[in-house]
């Protein structure tokens, strides 16, 4: 009776309501079981979202709220460009909720988020099976609705809360063509693409060339019944195109912003094939969470309808082929290179792979929506070949287990029960009583369940919510403690320390700042970075290992180190070359005096770094800061190695690189040096092989950031006249290129900075994306050098006239300037945003003409 009764509300109610409220409770239920949810002390706090979007949306919310600039901020990285950002992160209207939570409870925020987003991406799968397949029982419409939102590939990539706004968008938008073909309505089909587009561009991409495949697709498929073929096609094209006008003012400054970072990368394109592509079959099972293939894991029900599709005799033979060819062309971009590169927009995903992949499973359900909209027995021989087909399947996992990570032998009986229990609900199907459809779909909403609990429980959350709320109250007391910044003063804080990977902390302080971890980055900057031995590569900047040089340089008056010991979630990083004031019991500050302001003057073309080599930082900076100076000392003088004691160990020479050989399982070798001065400074020049190793100076390890690409070099200053340098590692065999020590000479950095701090550029007020100054150029051989990283956007007003600007030290805007007093104003604007706001509103106006058009042309017809 109970079963009849909720049969009879679904009927009557609306099943995208109740597909909402199903498939909330069931996350709520997994993420409990699996210590997600943050009302029983779970946390999402993962990858991605803990090493970057908690600091990102710390900068969203200041920006919504007026407290800092939109356009562009100097907290990320040394400055950039913000839009490409807002294009990615932040423009889905669900972000608004982070404006009612303080930035410690954010934690919790994005759980709340996820959670809204995948109840309503069953909802809007509800609501294309309700408008499109009338005939489908309701509670199977549901179990395929909640199947679509708790899809292992939503699970998996959860916590990239900014791509599911275009899953929520996809059903809606595959309506939208199918009623564009059927009844030559456009209004929902634009929209929908145009709201995918506008909420991220990443994921828009996807769909706009889904969306092509589709339509081909059910154009071909509706080809012979269609009246009005050429008509459809136009109105495909014009809507399409209509969603990208519409979308513009995101679209053209995404590009502008894109074409400084991620657009200037290439991948070389092979025709490589990424994995045998039954091997992703294991993904298929319950619970299965290997990285290496595609999440495509959508239910077993659904599953087993997807295949019954194709075994359905009241499905044409046409129909059925034209499937397997838009098959093929899905299933082909998971393993075949230049086919996978271009679904991701000709870039390799950095990290969560198979990024296109949601859109595999979307198709899979729709066949499997076809298949039940029959409502059509299978015959026993058929199910008897599918049972064949699935037990071969799983025998063949069972047999190379071993070979798949996170699989067991209970998944597998389990999945094969699923199989066994979906064929049989099939076989019977127009003669199951409702009754006992909800028994049999109350089982496949419990392996949903079960599926996204034992993928969550599988990627665990690295870092806490109380771990993390603790950390920023702690960082934003912390930097309170700093002098208060005036009105007309620029500068730039770093710290020697981090939460994890997370490089974005000055988002969370609001100052600027010099790390950063941004797709929108630029690579100019990053290749500065690297050939001044900073962390850096591809979108990431780590402001660690630094020099009192690039200190400078680089306009950091405030370095704040911590005496925290180093854990899974903390590194802490020393600069062992400064000198530190207490702030507390657990953090100091340097005060550099000689770091220069945002710019200025230095020897003409004294900037060019074009023929730097990125094998020794420390020789680049000495001649760095003899052509910008115009004085020919050095900063850092290179030490000639006296001694080497070798301790079980062998080192071979091949004039690339040096080889360590152990002899012994604590083989190491140390390197000494002698007749050093104490309390002088030195930087050890270590290859970016050894931070592999161990490397100890005088018995205290030295720390290098593990990803660094270069060399790179670590400070410190000598407590004795001889300096032992040991290098460990647990590798037999060890290659490294570069291990040598500098002396730093004070007097030559002195001479040189307090030269170039006569001539800087003094800021006279800040106003967000604005900044006036003035200075004095006193010779005509000297240019203005700027640290605010080049990029499009930027414009210069000197005296009250336009200049030209170009780009200087290969990363940062530069000038000419004639000798004299000078008042310059720096401004920067999104670059197209103008004219994308103007397209973007002829775009509004092109749909609204394109409805009343074929409006008109419905009403000629009907006549």
């Amino acid at each position: 009776m109970i079963g009849d009764k909720f049969m009879q509300r679904c009927k009557k109610k609306n099943i995208v309501v109740i597909s909402f409220f199903v498939t909330a409770m069931l996350y709520l239920v997994a993420a409990t079981i699996s210590h997600y949810n943050p009302l029983f002390g779970g946390s999402v706090l993962m990858k991605d979202l803990n090493q970057q979007y908690l600091s990102f949306f710390s900068f969203y919310k200041q920006a919504m709220l007026g407290q800092t600039d939109w356009s562009y901020s100097f907290s990320s990285g040394l400055g950039s460009g913000m839009f490409g950002n807002w294009a990615y992160y932040f423009l889905s209207p669900f972000n608004l909720i982070f404006l009612l939570f303080k930035d410690a409870q954010f934690p919790s925020v994005f759980f709340i988020i996820i959670l809204l987003k995948l109840s309503l991406t069953s909802s809007s799968f509800a609501y294309y099976l309700k408008r499109r397949y009338t005939t489908i029982r309701p509670v199977i419409q549901i179990l395929l609705a909640t199947s679509y939102g708790l899809m292992s590939f939503s699970i998996a990539y959860q916590t990239n809360i900014m791509w599911l706004d275009g899953i929520i968008a996809l059903p809606l938008m595959i309506l939208g063509i199918s009623e564009l073909i059927i009844n030559n309505k456009v209004k929902l089909y634009s929209l929908s693409l145009a709201y995918a587009l506008i909420t991220n561009y990443y994921i828009g991409y996807m769909l706009c060339l889904f969306s092509v495949f589709y339509f081909v697709y059910l154009y071909i498929v509706r080809y012979t019944t269609l009246k009005n073929r050429r008509q459809v096609v136009i109105n495909y094209i014009c809507s399409s195109i209509i969603s990208g006008l519409i979308a513009a003012i995101i679209l053209l400054p995404t590009y502008a912003s894109l074409s400084q970072g991620k657009l200037a990368l290439t991948n070389p394109v092979t025709n490589k094939i990424l994995f045998r592509p039954w091997l992703a079959l294991v993904n298929l099972t319950i619970g299965s969470n290997n990285e290496q293939f595609p999440y495509i894991f959508i239910g077993s029900m659904a599953l087993v309808g997807s295949i019954g599709y194709f075994f359905s005799t009241n499905i044409g033979i046409k129909n059925k082929l034209y499937s397997i060819i838009f098959s093929l062309i899905l299933v082909s971009g998971t393993f075949i290179t230049p086919i996978y590169l271009f679904w991701h927009g000709f870039q390799f995903p950095q990290g969560y792979p198979e990024r296109f992949v949601f859109l595999v499973s979307f198709w899979l359900l729709d066949l499997a929506a076809q298949f039940f909209n029959q409502n059509q027995a299978i015959s026993k021989k058929i199910i008897m070949v599918m049972i064949a087909i699935f037990t071969g399947v799983i025998l063949y996992l069972g047999v190379r287990i071993k070979q798949f990570m996170n699989l067991g032998y209970g998944q597998l009986l389990l999945s094969m029960l699923s199989i066994v229990i979906a064929l049989v609900v099939i076989y019977k199907l127009p003669k199951l009583r409702d009754r006992t459809i909800l028994i049999m779909v109350s089982y496949f909403m419990l392996e949903l369940l079960l599926n996204a609990s034992l993928i969550e429980i599988k990627q665990p959350a690295t870092v806490s919510g109380d771990s993390y709320s603790s950390y920023h109250q702690e960082l934003i007391q912390t930097y309170d403690k700093l002098p208060s910044r005036k009105v007309n003063d620029f500068y730039r804080i770093e710290k020697t320390y981090r939460r994890g990977t997370d490089r974005g902390d000055s988002f969370q302080t609001n100052t600027a700042g010099a790390s950063i971890f941004s797709s929108n980055f630029s690579e100019n900057v990053t290749e500065f970075y690297k050939k001044m031995g900073l962390p850096a590569y591809g979108y990431w900047l780590n402001y660690v290992n630094g020099t009192k040089v690039t200190d400078s340089l680089l306009g950091i008056r405030y370095l704040v180190m911590s005496e925290q010991k180093k854990s899974d979630s903390f590194r802490n990083y020393e600069r062992n070359d400064l000198d530190g004031t207490s702030l507390s019991y657990k953090f100091q500050i340097n005060h550099n005096d000689k770091a220069l302001s945002l710019g200025f003057m230095a020897n003409k073309d004294g900037s060019n770094i074009e023929n730097y080599t990125l094998n020794n930082p420390l020789e680049n900076q000495n001649k760095l800061m003899q052509n910008l100076s115009g004085d020919h000392k050095l900063i850092f003088k290179r030490i000639p190695l006296e001694q080497v004691v070798l301790n079980d160990a062998i080192i071979k020479d091949t004039g690339f690189y040096k080889q360590l050989e152990k002899t012994s399982s604590k083989g190491s070798v140390t390197i000494q040096y002698n007749n050093l001065q104490p309390g002088k400074i030195y930087y050890l020049l270590v290859d970016s092989s050894l931070k592999k190793a161990i490397i100890t100076v005088n018995g205290k390890q030295l720390e290098m950031e593990p990803n660094a690409v270069q060399p790179t070099t670590l400070g410190f200053k000598a407590e004795k006249s001889t300096v032992k340098i040991n290098i460990a590692t647990n590798q037999e065999n060890f290659q490294y290129h570069v291990l040598e020590l500098y002396e730093f000479d004070q007097t030559s950095y002195n001479h040189m900075f307090d030269k170039l701090k006569k001539n800087e550029f003094q800021v006279d007020s800040i106003n967000k994306n604005r900044f006036d100054g003035h200075l004095t150029v006193r010779k005509n051989t000297q240019e203005l050098i700027t640290t605010i990283p080049y990029e499009p956007g930027w414009t210069v007003q000197v005296d009250g006239t336009n200049k030209k600007i170009k780009k200087v030290m290969g990363a940062f805007v530069g000038m000419e300037l004639t000798p004299g007093e000078h008042k310059i104003t720096f401004s920067y604007h999104v670059p197209l945003i103008r004219i994308g706001l103007v397209i973007s509103i002829i775009g509004l106006c092109c749909l609204y003409g394109l409805v009343k058009i074929n409006d008109i042309q419905k009403i000629k017809r009907n006549k």
